[in-house]
Formats: structure tokens, C-alpha cells, sequence
């Protein structure tokens, strides 16, 4: 796999590496990856609320930066001991990309000897500990999956910033965030033998000899085209994203899919439109209909009752969209 750098210093803006990921997809063949860290910034996944998921006023007052990314998936707090990984592939399924990509950190992590296991759909943990969140994108023709490696960030600070539904935290039996989480430093005194003392940027040097066959140094004419890409996250419509409001209301955790809310628009007795919430993933390229599009061209002018809904949605499958998702699990959310 070909480990991508920048030619000159590392850059603070979390965007910045998000639109790095599709020049790296566009430009640069085979297997690649890239290893970044930024100052505090909480990231949100493609389709959730912010205000939902974020203290903006905490975030405000503390100089954290918010964005949102395009791909799926839970917010993310990171700061510069939380190092970032990216790795861009060639197109497949999430569920592939996901075992593929997890299941070689977990490699790297028990090559300094913890005892790291992928679980759920998308996280590592070690000793019942969430250290890596990752998520999964899909482009035209690759796709992208970043995630975190929590090795001594302020969790502090992120319990402070992030709001995760209390339907999120009951799933994984605990009350906060701080509860769920750990870093990896404190493992490593426990488990790393040699590697105990092992500091930030070693580790960092560590990961990317652990999977680097090759390497490729960006110039300073690559770096100012991702700097275009890169003003597509700084839109302020892109980072609020969609507003949840509707004559219906429906939101449930299903395992294996994620937080998924649904709110219709329903006027003189018919639908006007759905839209989908939530930290799921899909296997739709962003450049393709997303699901809340293809389903509101489905259910528009229906009426809002379950046989209707289920005739209209028939024509297709909500799986192809939303890994794990069926139409009668959606029926039963909505109307039940």
C-alpha cells in the first residue's frame, strides 16, 4: 500500500485531509493511505443533526471547529492525539472495505502487542474500550475509509463536545461517552512490553511502516488543487445539513444498521417528502440518488398509512442504499 504525504508542513484544517481523500481516489492509483492529525474539530457524519450530536455553544467557547463529512457514520472528536488514518481503495462493498481496513489495524495494533478487536460494524476496542471509530465513503469509481486511532487525546474535552443519543450509549451499556472511550497510551504501559514508552510520533512511524510498501510526496500544484475540493466543506449550508421536521417523527437503533430518524412531511393527507437522520452507513456513491431522495420519489403523494407505504416502497429495496436496512424494518419503525 503507498503511504501519500504532503511536501511541506502539516495542515491544521480537518477538511483540508477530507478532500485530500477524494484527490487521492481521482489521481493516484492503487492502494493508498495517508496519516494526518489536526487541533480540536468535532466532525459529523454525512446525514446527522448537528445539534443533535454536537454542543455548539461548548464548542464555540472553546475554539473547536465543526464540520461535517460526506461520509456516513457517528461524529467524531479529534485532536492532535487522536491520529487519523485514510485509506483509499478500489470500489467494493462497506462491509468488505470495513473487514479489510479493520481488521489490518487490529493487526498493526497486536503487532505492538494489544489485544485489539474489531466489533460492531466499524470500531475497534480493547479490554471492552472503544480506541478507533472509522467510516466508510463511497466515490465513482474508489472509495474511502478513515477512521481514528484514540492514542492520547483530551477525552475530556470530547465528552464535553459530543451529545450522543441516549439510545446510542444504553446500546453499548454505558452513560457517557468518557465511559465508552479510551486511549491507546495507557494500554501500552500495560500491554506494549518494549513498546510501553512508546510516544506519539513513534507510534505514528510505526503505523505507517506497518503498512507502507511504497510512498508518494505530493507537490505544492497537487496540494493547491485539494485546497479547491476543500472549499466544498467550508460551505455553511453543507456543514448545518438537514434539518429534522415533519408531521411524522420516528427515530430507533437497529443493530447492524445505526441511529436512524424519520421525519415525513405529510399535507392534505398526503406525503411531500421523507427525509433520513442518522449515523448509518450507505453503499450509495455520493454523486449517486441518496436514499431519503430515491424514497420521496417512491412515496410521494401516498397516504400515510402502512399498506400504502409498503405498496410504494415494493418497487425497490431500501437495502441497496442502507446496509442492513429492510423495508419492513423501516414499516415497523415508522408504524409501530
Amino acid at each position: 500500500m503507498k503511504l501519500v504525504r504532503l511536501s511541506g508542513r502539516p495542515r491544521e484544517s480537518l477538511v483540508f485531509y477530507l478532500a485530500m481523500e477524494e484527490f487521492v481516489a481521482e489521481n493516484i492509483a492503487g492502494d493508498s493511505f495517508f496519516i494526518w492529525r489536526v487541533p480540536p474539530t468535532v466532525i459529523a457524519g454525512r446525514n446527522q443533526v448537528l445539534h443533535s450530536e454536537v454542543d455548539m455553544e461548548f464548542c464555540r467557547r472553546n475554539g473547536i471547529k465543526v464540520f461535517r463529512r460526506k461520509s456516513g457514520g457517528g461524529c467524531v472528536y479529534a485532536d492532535n492525539g487522536n491520529v487519523m488514518i485514510s485509506f483509499v481503495t478500489d470500489r467494493a462493498r462497506a462491509d468488505k472495505v470495513f473487514g479489510n481496513c479493520i481488521g489490518e489495524l487490529c493487526g498493526f495494533l497486536g503487532s505492538l502487542g494489544l489485544p485489539a478487536e474489531a466489533t460492531g460494524r466499524n470500531d475497534i476496542f480493547i479490554d471492552g474500550k472503544k480506541v478507533s471509530g472509522n467510516a466508510f465513503q463511497m466515490l465513482p469509481d474508489r472509495c474511502v475509509v478513515h477512521g481514528t486511532l484514540l492514542f492520547d487525546s483530551d477525552l475530556t474535552m470530547m465528552e464535553s463536545a459530543l451529545t450522543p443519543s441516549l439510545s446510542k450509549l444504553k446500546c453499548n451499556g454505558v452513560a457517557s461517552v468518557r465511559n465508552r472511550v479510551a486511549n491507546i497510551r495507557p494500554f501500552l504501559e500495560k500491554y506494549g512490553g518494549d513498546n510501553a514508552a512508546v510516544g506519539i510520533s513513534l507510534f505514528e512511524k510505526s503505523l505507517a511502516d506497518y503498512f507502507a510498501d511504497s510512498e508518494t510526496v505530493l507537490d505544492r500544484r497537487q496540494e493547491a488543487e485539494i485546497e479547491e475540493l476543500e472549499k466544498g466543506y467550508l460551505d455553511e449550508s453543507f456543514i448545518s445539513g438537514k434539518s429534522l421536521a415533519g408531521n411524522i417523527l420516528s427515530e430507533k437503533r437497529i443493530p447492524g444498521v445505526g441511529n436512524i430518524s424519520v421525519s415525513i412531511v405529510v399535507k392534505c393527507g398526503k406525503v411531500e417528502r421523507i427525509c433520513f437522520n442518522g449515523d448509518y452507513f450507505s453503499d450509495a456513491c455520493i454523486s449517486d440518488m441518496l436514499p431519503e431522495e430515491r424514497f420521496s420519489s417512491l412515496l410521494e403523494g401516498a397516504e400515510p398509512d402502512r399498506k400504502s407505504f409498503a405498496l410504494r416502497l415494493a418497487r425497490d429495496d431500501i437495502g441497496k442504499y442502507i446496509p442492513g436496512l429492510t423495508n419492513d424494518m423501516l414499516l415497523d419503525m415508522i408504524f409501530n
